[in-house]
């Protein structure tokens, strides 16, 4: 039990870390804050571009690549949806 709590924890932290492993949200993981309030507010809408992000690109990808066959402009696809929101 305590071998896959820390396995989990491993993952989490190191290699499934959206920051460290995919470079989205890098920069308020690279902005040094000083002010609580303002790390929060980075870091709160960190959090809502990328869970309204994903919801457009699950939308997205479902509906309108896959049917077309252009499954493979994914990754193109969800840089513009997040370049619309930010």
């Amino acid at each position: 039990m305590t071998v896959s709590l820390i396995s989990v924890m491993f993952a989490a932290v190191i290699s499934q870390n959206i920051v460290l492993s995919q470079y989205q949200g890098i920069c308020p993981f690279l902005g040094v804050s000083k002010k609580l309030s303002n790390a929060a507010g980075m870091g709160f809408a960190v959090i809502f571009v990328m869970a309204i992000s994903s919801v457009f690109c699950w939308l997205l990808y479902n509906y309108v690549l896959l049917p077309l066959g252009l499954d493979y402009l994914y990754t193109m696809a969800f840089i513009l949806v997040i370049a619309s929101l930010v």
